[in-house]
């Protein structure tokens, strides 16, 4: 937070009547509140700048992000436009759990920018799939390819090390054992295709296969709650 009394101090120093006459102001200009402080966030901007930005309501600290936001889910994370709902799918809320702004003010193409980083194939589509069977012993896999590598990476980090890791058989026997793996060690797609969650296969179901024919974001990007929605147009889903 910026404190603004002492740029009222500052100015009438030495000057009670002044000082009080500032004090005032001030209360009515911010009510009245134990501290007359204005919260601000740093923005990124480009090349490791940023902007200082005021947070939505400056008199508290700015929302921390992931569990709550202000948005819709009227676009996917790869389109700039208004700001997002962490509940709009994995990658919103990997997203907006480092940026809050994405999903309390605007989706920017900062925000845009910043899929790279978090979701599972960007925006590309091209990188961070699952390069085999979470159940399959193998190379080490990439924690961002399904929610299912995640969650067995965070309880066994030597999983998801690409440098020096492996997927050995304390992974698999963890993946088998980890709820979130169930439908992928099943055989069948890494998630219900009814529920929001990382990009599947489009070949692990026909539903997936007809989903991602139309819309190609659902199996490199994010299964998000537009691909929830194009699943139950499909009669090869079960959406009920």
């Amino acid at each position: 937070p910026i404190g603004i009394d002492p740029l009222f101090s500052d100015l009438f120093k030495g000057e009670p009547l002044a000082q009080v006459a500032a004090a005032v102001l001030i209360d009515m200009l911010y009510g009245d509140i134990a501290e007359h402080n204005l919260n601000f966030f740093c923005q990124p901007v480009a090349a490791g700048y940023g902007a200082c930005i005021p947070c939505a309501n400056p008199f508290t600290a700015c929302a921390t992000g992931g569990s709550t936001g202000s948005g819709n889910c009227d676009h996917d994370v790869c389109t700039a436009g208004t700001a997002l709902d962490p509940k709009c799918g994995d990658c919103a809320k990997a997203v907006c759990t480092n940026d809050a702004f994405c999903c309390s003010d605007e989706w920017d193409s900062v925000c845009v920018s910043e899929v790279e980083q978090y979701c599972a194939g960007g925006c590309g589509g091209t990188t961070n799939k699952c390069e085999h069977d979470p159940c399959t012993a193998g190379k080490a896999l990439d924690k961002l390819c399904s929610d299912c590598v995640a969650a067995v990476c965070t309880t066994d980090a030597f999983c998801c090390n690409t440098t020096s890791g492996d997927w050995d058989s304390y992974c698999v026997d963890a993946a088998k054992a980890e709820p979130k793996c169930a439908a992928a060690c099943a055989g069948g797609c890494a998630h219900p295709e009814c529920e929001m969650g990382g990009p599947l296969k489009a070949d692990c179901s026909p539903c997936a296969t007809a989903v991602c024919t139309a819309d190609d974001y659902c199996c490199t990007t994010d299964w998000d709650d537009l691909c929830v929605e194009e699943a139950k147009k499909h009669t090869e889903c079960s959406c009920n």
